[in-house]
């Protein structure tokens, strides 16, 4: 988790503070360019330094960082029920709304592509409905992540069981739930989305947990989670 304030200081300065990230957006930019696809340009060049710098020696060779991100509470605004029953009914989960900052963050990542993004999200097993329309909003909202990156496990079963080839310490969770992300922490690096509605108690928090922001633009929640990524793979 944190480090200790004597280790702190030989690691690398915060990559939101390296970064540089211009202000304006160059003049000759078109208007099929997005000022973010500009502002991701500034993110690439300095991580590809901070590599070059810190020498990532905790990653197997070949491979790349691993994001599992959570879809209910998460990606999507979790629905309340009146009745349990109501997570059977069609298109409950095909109709929940997205928590726009953080998908436009995570297609942000994934232009990256030097982070590996799954969605790993529980589903009722006795569900006709919940998978389908589970990947009937990725297609629609988040279908950069294709099908083999998408990872749907029982509600009986923990989410580090279900990752391809057995969890790796550099592996990060993006979750809304505390649940999820303790029993994520004792094997890897667990990433709390504060959605506003959950993290009240601030329990989470309190053990030194990591956390981002959902009130944040798009930008700013990609360069947050990459910094951990980036930070806790330098360790």
């Amino acid at each position: 988790m944190r480090l200790p304030p004597q280790r702190r200081q030989l690691k690398p300065k915060p990559f939101l503070m390296l970064c540089g990230l211009p202000s304006k957006i160059p003049r000759t930019m078109t208007k099929n360019i997005s000022p973010q696809t500009y502002r991701l340009r500034g993110i690439l060049k300095m991580e590809k330094r901070i590599m070059i710098k810190t020498n990532q020696n905790n990653l197997i060779p070949g491979t790349k960082r691993r994001l599992f991100v959570d879809m209910d509470g998460t990606l999507c605004q979790w629905k309340d029920c009146e009745k349990y029953e109501d997570l059977y009914e069609p298109g409950f989960f095909s109709s929940m709304l997205p928590n726009t900052a953080l998908v436009d963050a995570i297609k942000i990542i994934f232009l990256q592509n030097e982070i590996v993004i799954y969605i790993l999200s529980a589903a009722l097993a006795d569900s006709d409905c919940a998978v389908k329309e589970k990947n009937m909003w990725l297609d629609l909202h988040l279908p950069e992540v294709d099908h083999d990156h998408r990872i749907f496990v029982s509600t009986d079963i923990k989410k580090y069981a279900a990752v391809p080839g057995g969890i790796r310490p550099t592996d990060i969770l993006l979750d809304d739930y505390s649940k999820n992300l303790h029993e994520w922490s004792e094997k890897a690096v667990a990433v709390k989305f504060l959605n506003g509605v959950n993290g009240t108690n601030g329990t989470w928090e309190r053990c030194g947990g990591f956390v981002v922001h959902g009130n944040k633009a798009a930008d700013k929640i990609a360069q947050e989670v990459t910094n951990i990524c980036v930070l806790h793979n330098n360790e």
